[in-house]
């Protein structure tokens, strides 16, 4: 059991860390203009921040699978709608970007601590992580203290895991193609957010459908 929830940890880790929010562009950033020693150092302090949220997930756990028992349909379309406005508040500030704007150093020194404070205050990992539980009826499961160290822990390397592999994937991409690559990403990571919130639209219509 405690394997199983080290698994089902390390996927949302994964999950959370890769789609392309404000994150993982502040994640970027860093790695093109202070390099990947930095990348990583700031990714692990993201991931950390995933963690944390998980684990006050966790404590909540009660409240929360009382709340969607009662109003599961409100909540589901509630959090969905607020998906699907980070994912509109994305695609706006995302539309004035251009190839040259990758280039540009930016006009005040990068903090390595603010892609892990965005990534623990951040609604979207909160909601994520309960969409998450919700899908995988991990809200309905009696878990010990093992169990949840274990999630917790295995999240926090899922979600370092994914950063890097944006990374890794970006720089490929700006290596052996063109910044326009790496651009494309960019404008596509309101797309994947507005994802996830049609997801839980459809979680909504099937718990008022019961």
């Amino acid at each position: 059991m405690i394997i199983d929830a080290a698994v089902e940890g390390w996927k949302i880790g994964m999950f959370i860390a890769l789609p392309v929010g404000p994150t993982m562009v502040l994640l970027l950033r860093i790695g093109v203009l202070r390099g990947l020693v930095d990348f990583g150092l700031s990714a692990f302090g993201a991931a950390c921040g995933i963690g944390l949220a998980m684990a006050l997930a966790l404590t909540c756990v009660a409240y929360i699978q009382s709340l969607l028992s009662s109003y599961g349909g409100y909540v589901h379309g509630a959090l969905a709608l607020m998906v699907i406005g980070l994912a509109f508040g994305t695609w706006r500030s995302n539309k004035k970007l251009r190839v040259d704007d990758l280039n540009k150093e930016t006009r005040v020194p990068i903090s390595l601590w603010t892609a892990p404070i965005v990534s623990l205050t951040c609604p979207f990992t909160s909601i994520l992580i309960l969409n998450m539980f919700a899908a995988r009826n991990m809200l309905q499961q009696e878990m010990s203290w093992s169990m949840k160290g274990a999630l917790v822990g295995s999240c926090v390397i899922g979600g370092f895991c994914g950063y890097w592999v944006i990374m890794t994937v970006v720089h490929v991409l700006s290596q052996r193609l063109s910044k326009k690559a790496v651009l494309f990403m960019v404008k596509a990571a309101p797309f994947i957010v507005l994802y996830y919130g049609s997801q839980g639209i459809a979680a909504a219509i099937k718990a008022f459908s019961q």
